[in-house]
C-alpha cells in the first residue's frame, strides 16, 4: 500500500475512533496525516469511501485476531476462551464510532461488511464453546451460544455507555467465563426440557443467512463498478481518464458473460489500480470476486 495512503488510513482510523464519523473533517484527517487534504482526494473519492475503508479493516482485523487467539496452541481453552473475550471488549471500545455507532448504517458495503461478520461471529461463539467445554454441552450448543452473546453483547455495550463507571476487562472476562462454567456444568442437572435451538435449525439459519450475504454480491459489485465509473468520469480531461472509461466498459462486458474470462478481469482491474482514486474500490472488486469463484466452485482469482 501507499505509505500515504496507510497514514491517511491510520489517521482516519485515530480520528473517527475518537470523535465519530459526523465530528471528524477531512481537513482534520490531512493535517494529522501530515498532508495537504487534496491528497486525500487523491485516494479517497470522499469521506464516506474512507470511512468504509476504515470499517471494512477493523472487521477484517478483529476476525484475524480472533482467529490468531483460537489457533494459539500455548493456551488452553479456558484461557483461549477469557482471552478473546478480553479481546472482543476491548476492541469494541475502541472502535465504538466505527463497528457500533455510525451514520452510514444503511450503506451497502457496510451492510454486507457486517454480515459476512455476524455469520462468521456465529460460527465463532459455537466453535469457542465446544472447544472449551466439549461433549459436555451436549445438544444445547445454540441455546448455550445465544446465551453467550447475549452475555457479552450486554457487557460491551455498558462499556461503551457507561464510560464513567470503570471494571478492569480481565475481571469481566473472568466473571463471564465463571458464569459460563455455572451455565454449562449445571444446565443439565436444573433444565430437563430439549433444547429451544436445534442444531440442524440453527445450521439451517446461518446457510440461509450466508445464501442471502452471496445472492447479494452482483449487486453490491455493480454498484462498486458504477462509483469506479462516476470516479473515471470526473478525472481531469488531461488524465489517461478515456483508456480508463474504455477499460471500466471493457469489464462491464465481461462480467455480463456466461463464462467471465478471470485473467482478463485480473488484467483490466490490474490496470484500474493504477489510478490511486480508484485503488480501494479496485481491492473491494477483487475480494467480491474471488467469494464469487469460491461460491460457485471455482478457482481462487489469482493474488
Amino acid at each position: 500500500m501507499d505509505p500515504i495512503k496507510r497514514k491517511i488510513i491510520e489517521s482516519a482510523t485515530t480520528l473517527f475512533a475518537e470523535k465519530g464519523f459526523s465530528s471528524t473533517s477531512v481537513q482534520e484527517i490531512a493535517e494529522n496525516s501530515n498532508i495537504a487534504k487534496g491528497m486525500v482526494y487523491k485516494f479517497f473519492s470522499s469521506k464516506e469511501s474512507l470511512f468504509i475503508e476504515v470499517f471494512n479493516i477493523r472487521q477484517k482485523k478483529l476476525i484475524e485476531h480472533m482467529n490468531q487467539i483460537n489457533n494459539d496452541n500455548t493456551l488452553t481453552p479456558r484461557e483461549c476462551l477469557k482471552s478473546a473475550i478480553i479481546f472482543h471488549l476491548h476492541f469494541y471500545v475502541e472502535n465504538k464510532y466505527i463497528l457500533v455507532s455510525n451514520p452510514l448504517q444503511e450503506n451497502e458495503a457496510i451492510t454486507q461488511s457486517r454480515k459476512s461478520a455476524v455469520v462468521w461471529l456465529l460460527n465463532w461463539r459455537k466453535e469457542c464453546l465446544l472447544k472449551t467445554y466439549g461433549d459436555t454441552i451436549g445438544n444445547r450448543i445454540w441455546d448455550l451460544s445465544i446465551l453467550f452473546r447475549g452475555i457479552l453483547r450486554e457487557y460491551s455495550y455498558l462499556l461503551i455507555d457507561k464510560s464513567d463507571i470503570f471494571v478492569p476487562m480481565e475481571d469481566i472476562a473472568e466473571f463471564i467465563v465463571g458464569i459460563m462454567d455455572t451455565i454449562v456444568y449445571n444446565i443439565g442437572t436444573y433444565l430437563k426440557e430439549p433444547p429451544l435451538f436445534k442444531e440442524s435449525i440453527f445450521n439451517q439459519n446461518l446457510i440461509a443467512q450466508s445464501n442471502k450475504y452471496f445472492e447479494s454480491i452482483p449487486n453490491t459489485l455493480t454498484s462498486v463498478i458504477q462509483t469506479m465509473q462516476m470516479i473515471i468520469e470526473n478525472l481531469p480531461a488531461n488524465s489517461n481518464r478515456e483508456e480508463l472509461i474504455k477499460t471500466i466498459d471493457l469489464l462491464k462486458a465481461e462480467f455480463e458473460q456466461t463464462e467471465p474470462r478471470w485473467f482478463l478481469i485480473r488484467a483490466l482491474l490490474l490496470f484500474l489500480e493504477s489510478e490511486e482514486r480508484l485503488s480501494s474500490l479496485v481491492k473491494q472488486t477483487i475480494q467480491l470476486v474471488r467469494t464469487i469463484e469460491k461460491t460457485n466452485g471455482l478457482s481462487e482469482l489469482p493474488s
